[in-house]
């Protein structure tokens, strides 16, 4: 956990989330050019992190920098008036086409609903791509779970039906599906109980 977020901490985890999430399903389906992905990754983990830092929620850190998780409860999310502070807006609006698309896509992904109002979210959780299947998530899974799973369910979404196993021996069960047929999106909505 860290206490304070600074710029370079936001920029360093933004780096590591473009690492994380050039072949995501979400983001492939925001735009097939790699370069786009890559910007548009970069500047909304930047936004959100950003944006995060001043709203209560907490960071979990691997202590070697490979990975990052943010846990929040369900009701405390970033807004549309919250993009308007965002420190990296000149960006976002040069690439508005995409930067819209994205966030039209994940205000669709509704936790609230599916998981109820008294509960976590971890939103993101990503893994540096030379990281991963290191147990890198797996502790940082925990360290959330220690920390909050006890007295809260905790839940997430995933777009990659890969992910589900994974999730599934981490004590998370599916407990909503919702498919995109026109963005060819798969959102699968996992409950941990407490």
């Amino acid at each position: 956990m860290a206490d304070k977020i600074t710029k370079d901490i936001i920029k360093k985890y933004s780096k590591l989330a473009v690492d994380a999430f050039m072949e995501d399903p979400l983001y492939v389906a925001i735009s097939k050019n790699r370069f786009i992905r890559k910007i548009v990754i970069y500047n909304t983990t930047y936004t959100r992190m950003s944006i995060f830092a001043n709203k209560g929620v907490t960071y979990y850190f691997d202590e070697e920098d490979r990975g990052l998780l943010i846990l929040r409860h369900v009701l405390n999310d970033a807004g549309p008036a919250d993009l308007l502070k965002a420190p990296n807006l000149p960006v976002l609006l040069l690439f508005l086409p995409y930067t819209i698309k994205l966030f039209t896509f994940q205000s669709g992904f509704n936790n609230e609903e599916v998981i109820g109002n008294d509960a976590y979210v971890i939103s993101p959780l990503f893994v540096g791509k030379e990281y991963q299947k290191q147990g890198v998530a797996r502790k940082l899974i925990r360290r959330a779970v220690e920390d909050v799973g006890s007295k809260y369910k905790i839940g997430l979404d995933t777009q990659n039906p890969a992910n589900l196993p994974f999730y599934e021996k981490m004590g998370f069960e599916v407990v909503g599906h919702v498919y995109y047929e026109d963005k060819d999106i798969n959102n699968y909505y996992l409950v941990r109980n407490p």
